[in-house]
């Protein structure tokens, strides 16, 4: 990887904690009273990363360690690093909160930001893995790492007083095995996948609101998946948030690979293999078969950045490999940060936010050897449901993700909506994709019930083009798939501003989008609408133009997870 490579993400309000089991060598952690006083300590790490360890690199953070930690009574750790943008400030609720519930935490800023030095990269294990494999060194006990200075010239003991792990998670033993785990949101959260891909030291992750597959993030494609969310062709780029992330017209220093690529999209309207290749290479889903620790994963509904679609994937990759992983979808994310009512970002308060209840569980689970109960499988915030007090009330739960019966709706010629498959009439409907591209939709009647829905939806069309396409990128129709909430007053409102676009290259079968995911309820009288576009607000306008036409009928469906009906 070139030293030259970085990327930004905005700074997000949100973070993470995360926690950790191996087999420990005694003395087991003491268990502190319910809150009690620490301290907290500015320090600089001396770090050596790329893929030759040649990359010096100070970083610098804040070490939270409660008072009454000691050789005698050892404390598991945390380490915790920012959403790109920001600091290791970002997370100093968590070492304020955990350092005083008798976990030391390291606080750090990532690569490149925050007083820390180097660049921002992609969260490469190769970059950002061996920084944060660098601080476990220093929490496992290793001298000559942490400094009071940032020139390296004040040496700082490593501390004694973290529990140690008899062997790693690869079964290798050694004198620096700390009990640690790592806490972040957004690149805070991707970081953790690559540090413990790196590191079979980390016993546990919690990563929040962060990505599966950058190439899908930045260029989704909604159909033709080789595997997640990847696909062999690119999809349509995500021109508002590119612009958002580099800074605007006036692309931000050290940006390189981002501009890059925003230049050539909007060029060509879709990025070379060899950007593709980039990053996914640096994106959790090229190095999932490396994590075999307990991962509790946090997704926002409210993000058009990282969809669920991109937790969804590394849950199930998770799964199927046999790795303890819990998820939970929570209902602030990138495109809107307030949390639910009752609940509060900035701040770690499991009484009030179900997440850090959640989390704060799994801790103690994974990094204290505790029994207790560490939820289910799989929950979802539903913002219909009323509640005071314990915001668990408006969560349903499930200990799979597939909490929604298959309901498939009809696409008809006269342009209903229906779950009748022999009323839905025949008719062509035809759309022109590319810029200023037309758009044509589909909706239901009002509801008589509510309807409830939670998962991804998949949308299934036959079409056929005026003019046949080549088979290229280059000369693909893409076209955007979306949901809105029409009320009985004939508003309508793009559901959680979720657009999902395809590239279709081909048009010989029945074409599937996965449509972004989400938890949505329909009241009574209001009506869903299915609209297929040429062209969407916050996308590249694709440059080749296609009219596409839709026989209309029982072969055209979409299918929606409907859950409690």
């Amino acid at each position: 990887m070139a030293s030259n490579r970085s990327i930004a993400f905005p700074a997000v309000a949100a973070a993470v904690l995360i926690a950790a089991t191996a087999c420990s060598s005694a003395p087991q952690p003491a268990q502190p009273p319910p809150a009690g006083e620490f301290r907290k300590e500015t320090l600089h790490f001396a770090t050596a990363v790329g893929p030759d360890d040649k990359t010096a690199c100070d970083v610098v953070g804040d070490l939270y360690t409660p008072v009454d930690a000691s050789a005698a009574h050892p404390v598991p750790a945390l380490l915790s690093t920012n959403g790109l943008g920001g600091s290791k400030e970002q997370v100093a609720m968590y070492g304020n909160y955990y350092a005083a519930h008798g976990y030391a935490v390291l606080a750090y800023s990532g690569l490149g930001q925050g007083g820390s030095g180097c660049q921002v990269y992609l969260d490469s294990p190769d970059f950002d893995g061996k920084a944060a494999a660098r601080l476990v060194d220093f929490l496992g006990g290793v001298d000559g790492i942490a400094f009071r200075d940032a020139a390296h010239t004040q040496p700082v003991t490593s501390p004694d007083y973290v529990v140690h792990d008899r062997t790693d998670h690869d079964g290798h033993s050694g004198p620096h095995d700390p009990r640690v785990g790592m806490v972040g949101g957004s690149y805070g959260g991707a970081v953790q996948f690559a540090a413990a891909a790196r590191d079979p030291r980390i016993d546990t992750i919690s990563p929040m609101i962060t990505w599966n597959d950058l190439s899908y993030s930045l260029v989704p494609n909604g159909t033709g998946q080789t595997s997640g969310v990847s696909t062999a062709v690119p999809g349509a780029p995500k021109t508002q948030w590119m612009n958002r992330l580099s800074g605007g017209a006036n692309c931000r220093a050290g940006m390189t690979e981002l501009c890059g690529l925003r230049d050539v999209v909007s060029g060509n309207g879709y990025p070379t293999p060899e950007q593709v290749d980039m990053l996914r290479a640096d994106s959790p889903a090229s190095y999932l078969g490396k994590i075999r620790i307990p991962v509790l994963m946090i997704q926002g509904e409210q993000d058009t950045l990282f969809n669920l679609n991109e937790a969804r994937a590394s849950y199930d990759g998770l799964r199927a490999q046999g790795t303890e992983t819990r998820m939970i979808w929570m209902s602030a994310g990138h495109s809107v940060l307030t949390p639910e009512p009752g609940s509060k970002v900035g701040v770690v308060d499991p009484a009030l936010n179900y997440w850090d209840s959640r989390q704060s569980a799994w801790f103690e689970r994974y990094l204290r050897d505790g029994d207790g109960d560490t939820g289910p499988r799989f929950a979802y915030y539903r913002n219909w449901i009323p509640f005071t007090g314990d915001p668990a009330a408006a969560y349903g739960t499930a200990d799979n993700a597939d909490v929604g019966t298959a309901r498939t709706m009809y696409l008809s010629g006269d342009s209903r909506l229906i779950g009748d498959r022999a009323g839905a009439l025949p008719g062509d409907q035809t759309l022109t994709t590319g810029p200023g591209g037309t758009a044509l939709s589909w909706t239901t009647a009002p509801a008589d019930t509510a309807l409830d829905i939670a998962g991804i939806p998949k949308l299934t069309v036959r079409l056929s083009a005026e003019q046949p396409l080549n088979g290229s990128v280059a000369d693909a129709a893409v076209v955007f798939a979306s949901l809105y909430d029409v009320a009985a007053d004939g508003s309508s409102a793009l559901i959680d501003g979720l657009i999902s676009p395809a590239r279709i290259t081909g048009l010989r079968d029945p074409i599937t989008i996965s449509l972004s995911g989400l938890v949505h309820r329909i009241a009574p009288g209001h009506s869903l609408r299915l609209q297929l576009s040429g062209s969407a607000e916050g996308f590249d306008a694709p440059s080749a133009v296609h009219r596409l036409t839709i026989a209309a009928g029982p072969d055209q469906s979409l299918v929606l997870p409907v859950v409690g009906s």
